[in-house]
């Protein structure tokens, strides 16, 4: 595991694309894909289970929860499609677990320190001083260090697919079948849920309160590096207060 300073050789874009989980992924067009494959694509969490390879992969696992399914995805089903994607963990002990589910086929492992703040508040503010020793975890929520992640790669432009946030469901949700108590199958293929923390459809995404930190991180640090959130689709909580971008026009 190399240190995070060394990744930002890999930067190959000026702009970012970011691919959630929402299920608004299942919208995207094969003519957007063709655009999206040509910028820095980041993603994070169960995306593994998407077809699409990104270029950088933030991971959090948890052991009770998604850590050998995950785990068998990225070494059994994905295999040497996922060894040049550059993985991003959280180098601190209680994580060492994560490389193992990476594995040893890893070509690119970065590790970054994490500074937990708010951890009991439920109103998020971006209202912190970055630092370029570690990332700022905020309220427990790992897409505040993504975001300051993507702020410190410097890219002109950072648009959000799949951020939906407004319910709990999954781009797998419609096609996953519960076979047994806690065993869903998607695709023929073992998934660790088939909704967020297993809440009915409709219900908002665990996560729904990030939209407006989201809105107000764009403001307050990406405007002033010269740089700017977008969503590349509309069928979100955090729109219209980041502007839509249709990248079949840029």
């Amino acid at each position: 595991m190399k240190p995070f300073n060394q990744i930002y050789k890999h930067k190959g874009s000026d702009t970012a694309i970011f691919l959630g989980c929402g299920t608004s992924i299942n919208k995207i067009t094969e003519e957007q894909w063709k655009v999206i494959s040509k910028f820095d694509v980041w993603s994070s969490n169960n995306f593994i289970y998407h077809d699409f390879i990104p270029k950088f992969y933030h991971v959090e696992l948890k052991l009770h929860r998604n850590f050998e399914i995950w785990k068998n995805w990225r070494q059994n089903i994905k295999g040497e499609k996922y060894d040049n994607v550059i993985f991003i963990i959280e180098n601190r002990p209680k994580r060492k677990f994560v490389l193992e589910a990476v594995g040893p086929g890893s070509k690119y492992i970065y590790g970054y320190r994490a500074k937990r703040i708010n951890v009991r508040v439920r109103g998020i503010k971006p209202n912190y001083k970055i630092s370029s020793k570690y990332m700022t975890n905020n309220c427990c929520a790992s897409f505040t260090m993504i975001l300051e992640m993507l702020y410190k790669f410097k890219y002109k432009r950072v648009i959000l697919f799949g951020v939906d946030l407004k319910d709990s469901r999954y781009f797998w949700t419609k096609e996953t079948e519960k076979i047994g108590k806690n065993v869903w199958m998607y695709k023929g293929k073992r998934v660790h849920c088939a909704t967020n923390k297993h809440r009915k459809q409709n219900q908002p995404h665990n996560t729904y309160r990030l939209a407006p930190y989201i809105i107000a991180f764009d403001k307050k640090y990406m405007r002033k590096i010269g740089s700017q959130l977008f969503t590349g689709h509309k069928e979100t909580l955090i729109h219209p207060g980041l502007k839509y971008i249709d990248i079949l026009k840029m």
